[in-house]
């Protein structure tokens, strides 16, 4: 990855914004391009538009901007996911900096210019901003750290990194979502080069959570500014509780990824039991999404597929090892139930976390 980035033409920009597109409502997509294409930021700036192998609508939009402001730049791929789309935009950007928009989000007026600001100004590797959680009708800040206008370096860096980890461990949790997310950042292009981040392929979850363990961990320093100017709206319009069947894959996978980077830092005991609990508690998820929404399955049959899939990793050494300390009480007491295997009680916890009836 990092030699492709290296050997990219490099028509130098001041900022590249890489957008991954796959079949986005078209009242979001244009107010997303419509927030950077009214950016006040006064240096050169490039918007790739990585479509994803969309629906015709898409495109007639990205042919539409692409049009009109040769700021906006088109690129098509055969749909690969969205960590495909997203390298591919890095292998393309030709800015000394790089930052990430969601196309279904929007970003106020001076979004850039106060990153831009931010980053050169303190010369750091990558700078953080805040953002507004949009869910519907309610909004409401989501502040990543609990601090003014700051620079981390070193342990400091924990504050973010741990976030992507363990809610349980951080002195202090975001309101609505953690740092994991790559928007409401700036990269330096050359960090990202040096450091060969990308995104891992053919991951379908949480690929930006691991993307940015690396991020955190190799920068020498890392500006944070709690200005509110990412806007991230929620998907209020899917199914609460649709089958998944690759539900359980996909999370052992980002597990899978997360414990890598454990061991390659050797990073401290602490970040390990909140992997455990991460493991146990995604049982909440998998009961959500498919044990209990599995087609022509009898409750028996279920209860054992549940438990041979406790006899498994990562999930037999999480049960050895989570640690009380890191769970809450009511996460505490689904663990139990999971140990024990006390499927009924599983079931009304479930029931009375996500609020219907399963």
């Amino acid at each position: 990855m990092m030699n492709e980035l290296q050997n990219t033409k490099y028509d130098r920009k001041d900022i590249s914004v890489i957008l991954p597109i796959y079949n986005i409502e078209n009242s979001f997509l244009r107010q997303c391009f419509r927030s950077l294409e009214n950016q006040d930021f006064t240096g050169t700036a490039e918007f790739l538009m990585i479509d994803d192998g969309s629906e015709e609508h898409v495109r007639e939009i990205c042919d539409e901007f692409s049009g009109k402001d040769e700021r906006f730049i088109y690129i098509q791929q055969e749909h690969s996911g969205v960590s495909a789309a997203r390298n591919n935009g890095l292998r393309q950007a030709k800015g000394e900096f790089v930052c990430f928009v969601d196309p279904d989000d929007w970003i106020d007026r001076s979004y850039l210019s106060v990153l831009y600001d931010l980053i050169t100004g303190n010369e750091s590797d990558m700078a953080v901003i805040d953002a507004v959680f949009h869910n519907g009708e309610r909004s409401t800040e989501n502040h990543f750290l609990d601090s003014e206008e700051t620079v981390l370096r070193g342990s400091e860096k924990n504050r973010l990194l741990y976030q992507l980890v363990g809610k349980k461990i951080c002195p202090y949790y975001p309101s609505a979502i953690a740092a994991g997310v790559p928007w409401a950042k700036i990269f330096r292009r050359d960090f990202i080069v040096k450091n060969d981040l990308h995104y891992v392929p053919d991951m379908p979850r949480m690929q930006d959570n691991i993307f940015c363990l690396y991020a955190y961990e190799k920068a020498e320093s890392i500006a944070y500014k709690p200005s509110c100017l990412y806007h991230y709206r929620k998907d209020t319009g899917s199914v609460s509780h649709r089958f998944n069947p690759d539900i359980i894959r996909h999370f052992e996978i980002y597990y899978k990824e997360t414990e890598k980077f454990l061991d390659q830092y050797h990073k401290e005991q602490i970040l390990y039991e909140a992997l455990y609990m991460k493991e146990l508690t995604s049982f909440n998820s998998y009961l959500t999404y498919y044990f209990y929404l599995l087609p022509d399955k009898t409750n028996a049959e279920v209860s054992r597929e549940i438990s041979g899939l406790l006899k498994k990793e990562p999930y037999r050494t999480a049960l050895e090892h989570v640690s009380r300390r890191y769970l809450t009480n009511s996460e505490y007491i689904f663990v139990i139930a999971l140990k024990y295997r006390l499927f009924r009680l599983l079931k009304l916890l479930v029931n009375a976390r996500n609020r219907v009836k399963l």
